[in-house]
C-alpha cells in the first residue's frame, strides 16, 4: 500500500461539522442555486430526484389508466359483437320458422297443383268415356 492509502482522510481529534435542520437563518430569503457552504444540496439534486420520481409516478398512473381504458373498450367491443352474433342468431331461428312456413305452404300449392292434374286426367278419361259411348249410341 501507498502512504497515502493508509492515512486517514480525517484526524481523530477532527470533526466535521453538519449544518443543522432546525437551523436557517436564511429562511426569509429565496433560495439560490449557487453552492454555499451551508446548504448540504447546492444543485438541489433532492428535489430534482423527487421530482423525476414524481413524474415517472404520473407517467405509470397515466399508462396504467389508459390500458384499464383499452382493456374496458376491448371488453365492451367484444359483449356488443357477441350479443350481435346472438341476435342473428336469434333472428336465423325465427327466418328458420318462416322458411318452414314457406315450405309448408309451397308443399301444400304442389299438392293442389297434383290434384289438379289427377282431375284433368279424369275429366280426358271420362271425354273418352263419353265419345266411346255416343258412337255406341250413334251405331243404335
Amino acid at each position: 500500500m501507498s502512504d497515502q492509502e493508509s492515512e486517514p482522510l480525517m484526524q481523530e481529534d477532527e470533526s466535521l461539522e453538519l449544518p443543522s435542520i432546525d437551523n436557517h437563518p436564511e429562511e426569509d430569503e429565496p433560495t439560490s442555486p449557487a453552492p454555499s457552504n451551508s446548504d448540504p444540496d447546492p444543485l438541489e439534486l433532492r428535489k430534482l430526484s423527487l421530482s423525476y420520481d414524481y413524474l415517472m409516478y404520473k407517467i405509470n398512473d397515466y399508462i396504467n389508466t389508459l390500458t384499464e381504458q383499452t382493456y374496458q373498450s376491448i371488453l365492451s367491443k367484444q359483449y356488443q359483437i357477441n350479443q350481435e352474433y346472438l341476435n342473428d342468431q336469434l333472428n336465423l331461428f325465427d327466418n328458420y320458422d318462416k322458411i318452414e312456413d314457406l315450405i309448408k305452404t309451397v308443399n301444400n300449392l304442389e299438392m293442389e297443383f297434383l290434384k289438379l292434374d289427377q282431375l284433368e286426367e279424369f275429366i280426358l278419361d271420362f271425354k273418352q268415356r263419353l265419345n266411346v259411348l255416343e258412337n255406341e249410341f250413334g251405331r243404335l
